[in-house]
């Protein structure tokens, strides 16, 4: 029986792995070539660009379990990640490489003394614009939050109901996630007609789908034909 090929990322130089080149190893019996497959630009820019990310968010989360300020940390580094998102003509100026880079200093250090962030939190953002990944901060924030879930036990839920949920059974349903989870739930709401009926909940990657709409469909799936 053949063994299914698998992918390697193949030794790499510089930040992030930039020149990344994929190898195919064929790994059936007998044989063991490599052959290099080039990606396309942009598989291998969004490649890069992950890796950078969960790699920064890994040294700062780092930084933050050393003093043990894993929240404190990530609501600093959501509040600029807000701010560069929100305001479309500070990133462009933020990542446009035609700007002085002391320009780009003087303008995050304004940004960073509004903020009022910690020392470690701006120093991070400091060393993120000298590197020019300031561009990556939402997946950085993104990364970090994910790593903090894990190390604290929460387990974010979202809630999409057809109805309005009063808070008590809002309560409820929570109390109910934790128990089910053991791990502490940060839960957002929304409501949405479209749903007809019923309710929608992701814990994580899962998603336990009790929504009218979803019913006709699996309805109509057994009779051939999905609205």
């Amino acid at each position: 029986m053949k063994t299914p090929p698998s992918l390697y990322p193949s030794p790499s130089t510089g930040e992030g792995g930039e020149g990344v080149i994929f190898i195919l190893r064929c790994a059936r019996p007998g044989h063991g070539g490599y052959f290099k497959v080039s990606p396309t630009v942009a598989e291998a820019s969004a490649l890069i660009t992950s890796n950078v990310s969960k790699r920064y968010a890994r040294a700062f989360f780092d930084v933050a379990g050393e003093e043990k300020q894993y929240e404190k940390y990530h609501h600093e580094l959501r509040r600029f990640a807000s701010v560069v998102a929100e305001n479309r003509d500070l990133k462009d100026f933020l990542l446009n490489p035609a700007f002085e880079e002391e320009d780009k200093k003087s303008v995050v250090g304004k940004i960073l003394e509004r903020l009022d962030l910690s020392l470690p939190t701006a120093n991070f953002f400091r060393l993120l614009l000298e590197k020019g990944r300031i561009g990556n901060i939402a997946e950085i924030e993104e990364n970090y939050r994910k790593l903090m879930d894990d190390a604290i036990g929460i387990v974010r839920v979202q809630v999409n109901t057809a109805f309005t949920l009063t808070p008590e059974l809002s309560e409820s349903l929570k109390r109910g996630i934790e128990s089910f989870t053991g791990k502490k739930v940060e839960m957002e709401v929304e409501e949405g007609a479209s749903l007809l009926g019923g309710i929608v909940v992701r814990v994580g990657d899962q998603v336990y789908d009790g929504s009218v709409k979803a019913q006709l469909n699996n309805m109509m799936k057994l009779l051939g034909e999905e609205i």
